[in-house]
């Protein structure tokens, strides 16, 4: 009897003990879904090209007052705080980015697009 507690106690060990060999695994990324094509009609966009405002003495809030959807909010006179909304979101919903770069306050609010200099804009 003693010898079969012994078999019992010691048969899970020695499956354990053998060592078992798996094959290579390989593994690959996933694969990166492309952004939505230009012909898509669900993605609305604006493109405004530096010629647009070329030879004429303007403030990228003057250029942008023109585009259908967004709406600037001035506080003050020429050059100054002007912030922009696109289709009813707050000025603090709107990313503004440059070369990249996040340009809204960590703090919360939107960015003076006054300050932002037309000519060292392309598009």
């Amino acid at each position: 009897m003693v010898g079969l507690l012994l078999l019992v106690l010691l048969l899970p060990f020695s499956a354990i003990a053998e060592e078992s060999i798996l094959g290579e695994v390989i593994v690959t990324p996933p694969v990166q879904q492309k952004s939505a094509p230009a012909s898509d009609s669900t993605v609305t966009a604006t493109v405004i090209e530096s010629s647009a405002w070329e030879g004429r003495s303007r403030s990228l809030p003057e250029v942008l007052e023109e585009t259908a959807g967004l709406s600037l909010k001035r506080y003050g006179g020429l050059d100054d705080f002007a912030t922009v909304s696109i289709r009813g979101s707050t000025s603090e919903q709107v990313a503004v980015f440059v070369d990249g770069v996040l340009q809204n306050p960590a703090e919360g609010g939107g960015v003076n697009l006054a300050t932002l200099p037309l000519d060292q804009i392309e598009r």
